[in-house]
Protein backbone atom coordinates (compact mmCIF):
# COMPACT_ATOMS: atom_id res chain seq x y z
CA UNK A 1 0.00 0.00 0.00
CA UNK A 2 3.01 2.23 0.00
CA UNK A 3 3.66 5.15 2.28
CA UNK A 4 2.02 5.02 5.76
CA UNK A 5 0.75 1.49 5.10
CA UNK A 6 0.50 0.65 8.82
CA UNK A 7 -1.79 3.62 9.45
CA UNK A 8 -4.00 2.48 6.59
CA UNK A 9 -4.20 -1.05 8.02
CA UNK A 10 -5.05 0.35 11.46
CA UNK A 11 -7.91 2.34 9.96
CA UNK A 12 -9.18 -0.80 8.16
CA UNK A 13 -9.09 -2.79 11.40
CA UNK A 14 -11.01 -0.03 13.24
CA UNK A 15 -13.59 0.07 10.47
CA UNK A 16 -13.97 -3.72 10.49
CA UNK A 17 -14.47 -3.73 14.27
CA UNK A 18 -17.54 -1.52 13.88
CA UNK A 19 -19.17 -3.50 11.05
CA UNK A 20 -22.14 -5.79 11.94
CA UNK A 21 -20.74 -8.94 10.35
CA UNK A 22 -20.27 -12.47 11.55
CA UNK A 23 -17.76 -12.77 14.41
CA UNK A 24 -16.00 -15.68 12.77
CA UNK A 25 -15.43 -13.87 9.49
CA UNK A 26 -14.26 -10.71 11.25
CA UNK A 27 -11.83 -12.65 13.39
CA UNK A 28 -10.42 -14.49 10.35
CA UNK A 29 -9.75 -11.25 8.47
CA UNK A 30 -8.23 -9.65 11.57
CA UNK A 31 -5.95 -12.67 11.98
CA UNK A 32 -4.73 -12.41 8.40
CA UNK A 33 -4.06 -8.67 8.73
CA UNK A 34 -2.27 -9.19 12.06
CA UNK A 35 -0.10 -11.89 10.47
CA UNK A 36 0.78 -9.47 7.66
CA UNK A 37 1.81 -6.84 10.22
CA UNK A 38 3.99 -9.36 12.07
CA UNK A 39 5.75 -10.24 8.83
CA UNK A 40 6.61 -6.54 8.37
CA UNK A 41 8.04 -6.13 11.86
CA UNK A 42 11.83 -5.57 12.16
CA UNK A 43 13.80 -8.79 11.87
CA UNK A 44 16.26 -8.37 14.73
CA UNK A 45 18.07 -11.61 13.89
CA UNK A 46 19.21 -10.26 10.47
CA UNK A 47 22.36 -8.20 10.06
CA UNK A 48 24.60 -6.93 7.26
CA UNK A 49 27.88 -8.80 6.76
CA UNK A 50 30.85 -6.93 5.30
CA UNK A 51 32.49 -9.09 2.63
CA UNK A 52 36.04 -8.13 1.59
CA UNK A 53 37.49 -9.28 -1.74
CA UNK A 54 40.47 -8.27 -3.94
CA UNK A 55 39.87 -5.47 -6.46
CA UNK A 56 41.82 -5.83 -9.71
CA UNK A 57 44.03 -8.54 -11.13
CA UNK A 58 47.10 -7.69 -9.01
CA UNK A 59 45.15 -7.56 -5.76
CA UNK A 60 46.68 -4.26 -4.65
CA UNK A 61 43.37 -3.05 -3.18
CA UNK A 62 40.31 -4.54 -1.51
CA UNK A 63 36.63 -3.76 -2.00
CA UNK A 64 33.75 -4.40 0.36
CA UNK A 65 30.33 -5.90 -0.46
CA UNK A 66 27.25 -6.40 1.69
CA UNK A 67 25.46 -9.62 2.52
CA UNK A 68 22.28 -9.53 4.64
CA UNK A 69 21.98 -12.83 6.51
CA UNK A 70 20.50 -14.45 9.62
CA UNK A 71 22.22 -16.45 12.28
CA UNK A 72 21.46 -20.15 12.27
CA UNK A 73 20.88 -22.26 15.36
CA UNK A 74 24.51 -23.40 15.37
CA UNK A 75 25.71 -19.78 15.50
CA UNK A 76 26.93 -19.57 11.89
CA UNK A 77 25.51 -17.20 9.37
CA UNK A 78 23.04 -18.32 6.74
CA UNK A 79 23.41 -17.94 2.99
CA UNK A 80 21.82 -14.49 2.95
CA UNK A 81 21.23 -12.16 0.06
CA UNK A 82 23.44 -9.57 -1.65
CA UNK A 83 22.64 -5.93 -0.86
CA UNK A 84 24.00 -2.83 -2.55
CA UNK A 85 25.04 0.46 -1.08
CA UNK A 86 22.30 2.56 -2.77
CA UNK A 87 19.59 0.35 -1.28
CA UNK A 88 21.21 0.25 2.15
CA UNK A 89 21.65 4.04 2.20
CA UNK A 90 18.18 4.72 0.75
CA UNK A 91 16.98 7.94 2.41
CA UNK A 92 13.30 6.97 1.95
CA UNK A 93 13.47 3.54 3.53
CA UNK A 94 15.84 2.80 6.38
CA UNK A 95 16.45 -0.99 6.52
CA UNK A 96 15.32 -2.44 9.83
CA UNK A 97 18.38 -4.68 10.10
CA UNK A 98 20.79 -1.72 10.30
CA UNK A 99 22.07 -0.84 13.75
CA UNK A 100 23.59 2.56 14.68
CA UNK A 101 27.10 1.12 14.59
CA UNK A 102 26.43 -0.19 11.06
CA UNK A 103 25.29 3.26 9.97
CA UNK A 104 28.60 4.82 11.07
CA UNK A 105 30.68 2.28 9.17
CA UNK A 106 28.53 2.45 6.02
CA UNK A 107 28.72 6.25 5.99
CA UNK A 108 32.53 5.99 5.75
CA UNK A 109 32.27 3.35 3.03
CA UNK A 110 29.98 5.64 1.06
CA UNK A 111 32.68 8.34 1.06
CA UNK A 112 35.05 5.97 -0.76
CA UNK A 113 32.73 5.46 -3.76
CA UNK A 114 34.31 7.13 -6.80
CA UNK A 115 32.03 8.73 -9.37
CA UNK A 116 29.19 6.54 -10.58
CA UNK A 117 30.96 3.34 -9.69
CA UNK A 118 29.32 1.04 -7.14
CA UNK A 119 32.69 -0.37 -6.01
CA UNK A 120 33.58 0.54 -2.44
CA UNK A 121 37.41 0.31 -2.32
CA UNK A 122 39.29 1.04 0.89
CA UNK A 123 41.21 4.30 0.50
CA UNK A 124 42.11 7.43 2.42
CA UNK A 125 41.31 8.34 6.00
CA UNK A 126 37.71 7.13 5.64
CA UNK A 127 38.99 3.72 4.57
CA UNK A 128 41.16 3.37 7.68
CA UNK A 129 38.25 4.27 9.95
CA UNK A 130 35.86 1.99 8.03
CA UNK A 131 38.01 -1.15 8.17
CA UNK A 132 38.64 -0.62 11.87
CA UNK A 133 34.94 -0.12 12.49
CA UNK A 134 33.67 -3.20 10.64
CA UNK A 135 36.29 -5.35 12.38
CA UNK A 136 35.17 -3.93 15.72
CA UNK A 137 31.55 -4.77 14.84
CA UNK A 138 32.61 -8.40 14.32
CA UNK A 139 30.97 -9.01 10.94
CA UNK A 140 33.90 -8.55 8.54
CA UNK A 141 34.69 -11.63 6.41
CA UNK A 142 36.89 -12.54 3.46
CA UNK A 143 35.02 -13.75 0.41
CA UNK A 144 31.49 -15.05 0.15
CA UNK A 145 32.69 -18.24 1.80
CA UNK A 146 32.64 -16.12 4.98
CA UNK A 147 36.23 -16.76 6.09
CA UNK A 148 36.60 -15.07 9.41
CA UNK A 149 35.54 -12.92 11.11
CA UNK A 150 38.57 -10.67 10.74
CA UNK A 151 40.41 -9.49 13.84
CA UNK A 152 42.67 -6.51 14.56
CA UNK A 153 46.32 -7.56 14.79
CA UNK A 154 49.66 -6.13 15.88
CA UNK A 155 51.63 -3.50 14.00
CA UNK A 156 53.86 -4.75 11.19
CA UNK A 157 56.70 -3.25 9.19
CA UNK A 158 56.59 -2.81 5.42
CA UNK A 159 59.37 -4.60 3.56
CA UNK A 160 60.47 -3.04 0.26
CA UNK A 161 62.81 -5.04 -1.95
CA UNK A 162 63.60 -5.88 -5.55
CA UNK A 163 62.90 -9.43 -6.69
CA UNK A 164 64.53 -10.85 -9.79
CA UNK A 165 62.88 -13.39 -12.05
CA UNK A 166 63.91 -14.34 -15.60
CA UNK A 167 66.24 -11.36 -15.90
CA UNK A 168 63.58 -8.88 -14.81
CA UNK A 169 63.45 -6.86 -11.60
CA UNK A 170 60.18 -6.05 -9.84
CA UNK A 171 59.81 -3.83 -6.78
CA UNK A 172 57.76 -5.63 -4.13
CA UNK A 173 56.17 -3.82 -1.16
CA UNK A 174 54.82 -6.38 1.31
CA UNK A 175 54.14 -6.32 5.05
CA UNK A 176 56.39 -8.47 7.23
CA UNK A 177 54.61 -11.73 7.91
CA UNK A 178 52.59 -11.57 4.67
CA UNK A 179 49.49 -9.74 3.59
CA UNK A 180 48.66 -6.72 1.48
CA UNK A 181 49.31 -3.03 2.23
CA UNK A 182 46.03 -1.15 1.97
CA UNK A 183 46.20 2.38 0.58
CA UNK A 184 44.48 4.00 3.54
CA UNK A 185 45.69 6.80 5.80
CA UNK A 186 47.33 6.01 8.14
CA UNK A 187 48.46 2.87 6.29
CA UNK A 188 47.41 -0.57 7.42
CA UNK A 189 47.71 -4.15 6.16
CA UNK A 190 45.26 -6.98 5.50
CA UNK A 191 46.45 -10.56 6.01
CA UNK A 192 44.13 -12.98 4.13
CA UNK A 193 45.94 -16.03 5.56
CA UNK A 194 45.78 -15.19 9.25
CA UNK A 195 42.47 -13.31 8.78
CA UNK A 196 43.58 -10.12 10.47
CA UNK A 197 44.37 -6.48 9.77
CA UNK A 198 46.39 -3.89 11.62
CA UNK A 199 48.55 -0.76 11.46
CA UNK A 200 51.49 -0.72 9.05
CA UNK A 201 54.80 1.03 9.79
CA UNK A 202 56.36 2.49 6.63
CA UNK A 203 60.14 2.77 6.15
CA UNK A 204 61.79 6.13 6.68
CA UNK A 205 61.09 8.47 3.78
CA UNK A 206 57.88 6.71 2.72
CA UNK A 207 54.37 8.11 2.76
CA UNK A 208 51.03 7.09 1.26
CA UNK A 209 51.68 8.83 -2.07
CA UNK A 210 55.09 7.24 -2.58
CA UNK A 211 53.74 3.85 -1.54
CA UNK A 212 50.98 4.19 -4.16
CA UNK A 213 53.28 4.78 -7.14
CA UNK A 214 56.03 2.42 -5.96
CA UNK A 215 53.57 -0.49 -5.83
CA UNK A 216 52.75 0.22 -9.46
CA UNK A 217 56.35 0.58 -10.63
CA UNK A 218 57.04 -1.23 -13.93
CA UNK A 219 59.41 -4.16 -14.21
CA UNK A 220 63.03 -3.34 -15.10
CA UNK A 221 65.29 -5.45 -17.28
CA UNK A 222 68.94 -6.20 -16.57
CA UNK A 223 70.26 -3.51 -18.91
CA UNK A 224 68.42 -0.72 -17.10
CA UNK A 225 69.14 -1.86 -13.55
CA UNK A 226 72.55 -0.14 -13.17
CA UNK A 227 71.36 3.24 -14.46
CA UNK A 228 68.19 3.06 -12.36
CA UNK A 229 70.20 2.20 -9.26
CA UNK A 230 72.30 5.35 -9.63
CA UNK A 231 69.26 7.55 -10.21
CA UNK A 232 67.49 6.10 -7.19
CA UNK A 233 70.57 6.65 -5.04
CA UNK A 234 70.65 10.33 -6.04
CA UNK A 235 66.97 11.21 -6.01
CA UNK A 236 65.36 8.72 -3.61
CA UNK A 237 67.95 7.11 -1.31
CA UNK A 238 65.18 5.66 0.87
CA UNK A 239 64.26 3.22 -1.94
CA UNK A 240 66.42 0.09 -2.27
CA UNK A 241 68.25 -0.34 -5.57
CA UNK A 242 68.19 -3.41 -7.86
CA UNK A 243 72.01 -3.31 -8.07
CA UNK A 244 74.47 -2.54 -5.33
CA UNK A 245 75.67 1.07 -5.28
CA UNK A 246 79.12 2.07 -3.94
CA UNK A 247 79.25 5.25 -1.89
CA UNK A 248 82.01 7.49 -0.59
CA UNK A 249 81.08 8.56 2.93
CA UNK A 250 81.51 12.17 4.06
CA UNK A 251 81.48 12.55 7.83
CA UNK A 252 82.80 16.07 8.34
CA UNK A 253 81.22 18.99 10.22
CA UNK A 254 79.29 21.48 8.07
CA UNK A 255 80.66 24.94 7.37
CA UNK A 256 78.00 27.59 6.66
CA UNK A 257 78.41 29.58 3.47
CA UNK A 258 76.42 32.80 3.20
CA UNK A 259 76.01 34.91 0.07
CA UNK A 260 74.28 38.31 0.10
CA UNK A 261 72.67 39.84 -2.97
CA UNK A 262 72.15 43.59 -2.49
CA UNK A 263 71.56 46.47 -4.89
CA UNK A 264 71.18 49.91 -3.23
CA UNK A 265 68.77 50.98 -5.96
CA UNK A 266 66.57 47.91 -5.33
CA UNK A 267 67.21 47.46 -1.64
CA UNK A 268 63.77 45.94 -1.09
CA UNK A 269 64.91 42.92 -3.16
CA UNK A 270 68.03 42.30 -1.07
CA UNK A 271 68.42 38.79 0.24
CA UNK A 272 70.90 36.42 1.80
CA UNK A 273 71.19 32.71 1.00
CA UNK A 274 72.67 30.18 3.39
CA UNK A 275 74.22 26.88 2.31
CA UNK A 276 76.43 24.36 4.05
CA UNK A 277 79.72 22.99 2.80
CA UNK A 278 80.47 19.36 3.55
CA UNK A 279 84.00 18.73 2.33
CA UNK A 280 83.59 19.57 -1.38
CA UNK A 281 79.79 19.51 -1.51
CA UNK A 282 77.51 22.52 -1.13
CA UNK A 283 74.03 21.70 0.18
CA UNK A 284 71.14 24.12 0.63
CA UNK A 285 69.98 24.64 4.20
CA UNK A 286 66.48 23.20 3.68
CA UNK A 287 67.54 20.36 1.37
CA UNK A 288 67.10 16.95 3.06
CA UNK A 289 69.47 15.39 0.53
CA UNK A 290 71.96 12.87 1.94
CA UNK A 291 73.46 11.51 -1.31
CA UNK A 292 75.15 13.76 -3.86
CA UNK A 293 77.39 13.46 -6.89
CA UNK A 294 80.78 15.16 -6.61
CA UNK A 295 82.86 16.78 -9.35
CA UNK A 296 84.37 13.41 -10.26
CA UNK A 297 80.96 11.77 -10.69
CA UNK A 298 81.23 9.65 -7.54
CA UNK A 299 78.23 9.13 -5.26
CA UNK A 300 78.92 10.69 -1.87
CA UNK A 301 76.78 9.83 1.13
CA UNK A 302 76.77 12.84 3.45
CA UNK A 303 76.25 12.31 7.15
CA UNK A 304 74.25 15.45 7.78
CA UNK A 305 74.59 17.14 11.16
CA UNK A 306 71.23 18.84 11.37
CA UNK A 307 71.74 20.08 14.93
CA UNK A 308 74.82 22.02 13.83
CA UNK A 309 72.93 23.41 10.86
CA UNK A 310 70.08 24.58 13.10
CA UNK A 311 72.53 26.34 15.41
CA UNK A 312 74.07 28.13 12.43
CA UNK A 313 70.61 29.20 11.25
CA UNK A 314 69.81 30.52 14.72
CA UNK A 315 73.12 32.43 14.85
CA UNK A 316 72.37 34.11 11.53
CA UNK A 317 68.82 34.99 12.60
CA UNK A 318 70.19 36.54 15.79
CA UNK A 319 72.41 38.82 13.69
CA UNK A 320 69.38 40.80 12.50
CA UNK A 321 68.09 38.87 9.48
CA UNK A 322 64.74 37.11 9.24
CA UNK A 323 63.73 33.98 7.33
CA UNK A 324 62.12 34.90 4.03
CA UNK A 325 59.06 33.15 2.53
CA UNK A 326 61.24 31.44 -0.10
CA UNK A 327 62.47 28.87 2.41
CA UNK A 328 64.66 28.22 5.43
CA UNK A 329 67.83 29.08 3.46
CA UNK A 330 66.62 32.57 2.47
CA UNK A 331 66.94 35.65 4.68
CA UNK A 332 66.06 39.31 4.40
CA UNK A 333 65.92 42.42 6.56
CA UNK A 334 62.15 42.19 6.97
CA UNK A 335 60.44 44.06 9.78
CA UNK A 336 63.67 44.40 11.74
CA UNK A 337 64.38 47.53 9.70
CA UNK A 338 61.90 49.39 11.92
CA UNK A 339 61.88 53.07 11.00
CA UNK A 340 64.86 52.70 8.71
CA UNK A 341 64.43 52.25 4.98
CA UNK A 342 65.37 48.90 3.47
CA UNK A 343 68.51 50.47 1.96
CA UNK A 344 69.70 51.94 5.27
CA UNK A 345 68.85 48.76 7.13
CA UNK A 346 70.90 46.64 4.72
CA UNK A 347 73.85 49.04 4.85
CA UNK A 348 73.70 49.06 8.62
CA UNK A 349 73.75 45.29 8.69
CA UNK A 350 76.61 45.08 6.16
CA UNK A 351 78.86 47.62 7.91
CA UNK A 352 77.93 47.16 11.57
CA UNK A 353 76.62 43.63 12.10
CA UNK A 354 78.59 41.73 9.48
CA UNK A 355 82.03 42.55 10.93
CA UNK A 356 80.89 41.18 14.28
CA UNK A 357 79.64 38.09 12.50
CA UNK A 358 82.99 37.70 10.73
CA UNK A 359 84.81 38.22 14.02
CA UNK A 360 82.69 35.51 15.60
CA UNK A 361 83.38 33.28 12.58
CA UNK A 362 87.10 33.83 12.84
CA UNK A 363 87.09 33.06 16.55
CA UNK A 364 85.02 29.93 15.93
CA UNK A 365 87.65 27.97 14.04
CA UNK A 366 87.72 25.36 16.77
CA UNK A 367 83.95 24.93 16.91
CA UNK A 368 81.94 22.24 15.18
CA UNK A 369 80.50 24.60 12.57
CA UNK A 370 82.68 27.68 11.96
CA UNK A 371 81.47 30.33 9.54
CA UNK A 372 84.12 30.86 6.89
CA UNK A 373 84.99 34.57 6.71
CA UNK A 374 85.05 36.31 3.36
CA UNK A 375 85.08 39.82 1.95
CA UNK A 376 82.59 42.14 0.36
CA UNK A 377 83.01 41.89 -3.37
CA UNK A 378 81.52 44.52 -5.65
CA UNK A 379 82.19 45.45 -9.29
CA UNK A 380 84.99 48.00 -9.25
CA UNK A 381 85.12 48.86 -5.55
CA UNK A 382 84.87 47.43 -2.07
CA UNK A 383 81.63 49.05 -1.02
CA UNK A 384 78.09 49.10 -2.44
CA UNK A 385 77.27 51.83 -4.87
CA UNK A 386 74.24 52.81 -6.84
CA UNK A 387 73.42 50.58 -9.76
CA UNK A 388 75.59 47.69 -8.63
CA UNK A 389 74.75 44.28 -7.28
CA UNK A 390 77.02 43.22 -4.47
CA UNK A 391 77.66 39.67 -3.43
CA UNK A 392 78.87 38.93 0.06
CA UNK A 393 79.74 35.29 0.61
CA UNK A 394 81.18 34.34 3.97
CA UNK A 395 83.53 32.45 1.67
CA UNK A 396 85.28 34.46 -1.01
CA UNK A 397 83.51 33.16 -4.10
CA UNK A 398 83.28 29.43 -4.70
CA UNK A 399 86.49 27.64 -3.73
CA UNK A 400 87.95 25.19 -6.15
CA UNK A 401 86.72 21.66 -5.94
CA UNK A 402 83.30 22.62 -4.52
CA UNK A 403 80.35 20.93 -6.16
CA UNK A 404 76.85 22.23 -5.59
CA UNK A 405 74.29 19.46 -5.17
CA UNK A 406 71.63 19.63 -7.86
Amino acid sequence: MGYNCKQVVAQVLAWMAGQPSAAGGRDAVAARVANLLRRNEPQTDSAPLFILSPAGARGLAYRVEFLVAKRKLDGDWGKGRIAYLPSIRNPWSHPAYLQPVDTEAIACLEVMVRGRSTDTIFSGAAGYFAIGKIIEIGRAFLGRELRGPLTWGEERNLNVEWKRSDGLFRLVCQPAGGGVALEVKPPCYLDPVNLCAGPLCLPEGFDNVRLYWLRRAPVIDEGQAAELSRKLALTAPYIPTPHRVDYHDCDQPPQPWLSVSFDPQRADLGSAELRFVYDTLVIRADDPKIVCSDSEGRLVRVHRRFDDEKRALARLAASGLEPAPQGAWHFWIGERAGRLSARDAWLSWLYDTLPELKKWAGASSGRAFPLRPGRLSSPGCGSPRAGSRSSLPLRSGRPRGLCRCP
